[in-house]
């Protein structure tokens, strides 16, 4: 009981947190704050962990990452991904709350590395990546003139190799 005030304790900290035992594929809520809440409140008749999943992230995540937050959170492939992993982690935009940092973290492993059980959790993370643009930016701008400075014009160069190449030979 005390470990359980402790992980709910815990919870309090995440947007969302759920155990996930991939052996009955099945979920336990810890912590779902508002629209998370709301679908695991509508989803009452269900335990399965990929049901879950794929309802949290068609309600939750944005439609340009809609695809990889469903691929992310594929409980079936789990097992494979994490085989002597502790955690996994992926970034991921938001409907309504902006940029959400997605975890898997595993809590029982079998003696192959293969998870049995794993915590999922998500964090509002979008303050933390509107400072990571914001210093990528001024990495990239000259401070006097505002214009891109010498290691932005190298980095578009390098996503277009073609023309490039085709510079430098000119």
């Amino acid at each position: 009981e005390e470990q359980l005030h402790i992980l709910r304790s815990m919870a309090d900290i995440y947007y969302s947190m759920h155990l996930i035992n991939l052996n009955d594929n099945s979920a336990l809520v810890y912590e779902a704050k508002n629209q998370v809440n709301d679908i695991l409140a509508e989803s009452e008749e269900t335990n399965e962990a990929d049901l879950i999943m794929r309802k949290v992230m068609r309600a939750t995540m944005s439609d340009s990452y809609y695809e990889t937050g469903l691929e992310f959170s594929d409980v079936n492939t789990l097992k494979s991904r994490m085989k002597n992993k502790k955690i996994i982690s992926k970034d991921l935009l938001g409907k309504n709350v902006g940029w959400i940092r997605m975890s898997f973290i595993t809590i029982e492993a079998d003696d192959k590395g293969i998870p049995k059980k794993v915590i999922c959790t998500t964090q509002i993370v979008d303050e933390e990546k509107k400072k990571e643009e914001k210093l990528i930016r001024e990495s990239n701008t000259d401070e006097l003139t505002q214009c891109f400075n010498r290691r932005a014009y190298e980095d578009d160069i390098l996503t277009y190799p073609d023309i490039y190449f085709n510079l430098k030979r000119i």
